[in-house]
């Protein structure tokens, strides 16, 4: 720490007042984040890192603002599904005359809710390791409920139908599979299109949007969350399946034979 002198010498002067050793100048630290999620994930590894420091350093985090787009564009798709599956009973009606109960319309708009709010709008699936799971058994109890539904409003419609009991039984696994299947299906096409993580196959992360730094599972292991969630749309179809068999009445509710 000095001082310069020119005066009227033709050659300047550089006083020195105080030495300051290099290890004493205050330093500036910027460290750059993909996005919020990751410098959550990571805060625990910095603060560890920085802990050594005496605080007279300046740290500057930074968050690329491009992911943050993506994240307030995704989110937006999901608010946009959202309202369309509150407004679907209507449609429905409107369109194809189909009377909605209203127990099924509350189980799905809550399930709506639970998947595309709280999972994706508030990066739930992020943050609690089994929501994804725990929505999908989910999903599985209502697909089945609703393929019961749908075949009640066949029989309604076409009072000579025959169908033995079985044949009731395979509609509402198969039916709950088959929407799986496409909902998997949906999930790839999102994730290819926008490059998010809806499958799960990213092995350093479980949220939605992901970064740069963020590795993809390979091989054998990149398959496991479809499967698991396969499973568990079948483990909530049968599971109805086993309630349905508990009631007597199930014959004469859902099967109406010809005379």
């Amino acid at each position: 720490y000095g001082k310069v002198s020119l005066g009227d010498e033709p050659k300047g002067r550089l006083v020195c007042e105080r030495l300051i050793p290099f290890d004493a100048v205050p330093k500036e630290l910027w460290i750059q984040f993909t996005d919020v999620e990751e410098f959550k994930r990571r805060e625990p590894e910095l603060l560890s890192t920085i802990m050594d420091s005496e605080g007279s350093d300046s740290v500057i985090i930074y968050v690329k603002k491009e992911k943050m787009r993506v994240r307030l564009f995704f989110s937006l798709l999901q608010y946009i599904a959202m309202s369309i599956v509150l407004i679907s009973p209507r449609l429905l009606k409107k369109f194809a005359n189909f009377e909605v109960p209203v127990e099924v319309h509350i189980s799905v708009t809550a399930f709506a809710f639970l998947g595309l709010v709280l999972g994706d709008g508030l990066n739930f699936y992020g943050k609690i390791g089994w929501w994804d799971s725990l929505l999908h058994f989910t999903s599985g109890i209502i697909l089945s409920f609703i393929a019961l539904w749908l075949l009640q409003m066949l029989i309604l419609r076409r009072k000579y139908l025959f169908m033995h009991r079985a044949l009731l039984y395979i509609f509402v696994v198969a039916f709950s599979l088959a929407v799986g299947a496409v909902w998997e299906l949906c999930e790839y096409t999102v994730d290819d299109i926008f490059h998010t993580n809806n499958q799960q196959y990213m092995a350093t992360t479980r949220a939605t949007i992901v970064s740069s730094d963020d590795e993809p599972l390979e091989g054998h292991d990149a398959l496991a969350d479809t499967m698991k969630d396969l499973a568990l749309d079948l483990a909530g179809a049968i599971l109805v399946v086993c309630y349905e068999c508990s009631k007597k009445e199930i014959t004469q509710y859902y099967v109406s034979k010809k005379d």
